[in-house]
């Protein structure tokens, strides 16, 4: 009954799902990932300290033909999926490429300049640790690898422009979390 709102591609790889864990299908589906992330209590939130400069231009690295490539089609994926948006802010932070070993490359926008600004989020993450100590004489685990995970929660709308970054397409604003901003990991946690 879970696969009745999966693609033809996403059930096939049903198959490699044990049957129990099936229930929860639309962690694993393509085509959920697609999705904008429903509204819920928690989006994340970029706090800034009164020290924060009113502006924040990083530069734009000029890269190589493939990088650009590389760039141009995650941003369009980007807008299709309604993840990012044209932005007019005043805060602009470098991207670039870094090589994948399978010679795709991880996308990367350089959040360092706002998180220096943003109030530190001091919720306890869960310890590892603790986990682990907690499977006690356990001896079958699992682990979820949830779909574009950080990309399943929104960044309130009134803090968007503070994660803008620039392309060689112009300055885009993510509407959901992307990695490397400050809190986040508690966010999504």
């Amino acid at each position: 009954m879970a696969e009745k709102h999966l693609d033809d591609s996403d059930t096939v790889k049903m198959t490699t799902i044990p049957p129990k864990y099936q229930i929860h299908a639309k962690v694993f589906s393509e085509k959920e990932a697609e999705r904008f992330p429903p509204s819920r209590e928690w989006h994340h939130r970029i706090p800034l300290k009164k020290d924060t400069p009113d502006t924040i231009n990083a530069k734009l690295f000029s890269l190589p033909q493939k990088n650009q490539d590389a760039i141009q089609t995650w941003v369009q994926k980007m807008l299709d999926k309604d993840f990012i948006q044209q932005s007019d802010s005043r805060y602009g932070h470098s991207m670039f490429t870094i090589p994948k070993k399978d010679g795709t490359f991880r996308i990367v926008q350089d959040f360092r300049p706002v998180n220096k600004y943003t109030e530190k989020d001091v919720t306890p993450l869960p310890s590892i640790h603790e986990a682990i100590e907690g499977l006690g004489n356990k001896i079958l685990f699992s682990k979820y690898d949830i779909r574009e995970g950080y990309n399943n929660i929104q960044i309130v709308p009134e803090d968007r422009w503070k994660a803008a970054f620039k392309t060689h397409m112009g300055l885009f604003e993510p509407k959901v979390m992307l990695f490397g901003l400050q809190g986040a990991p508690g966010t999504f946690s």
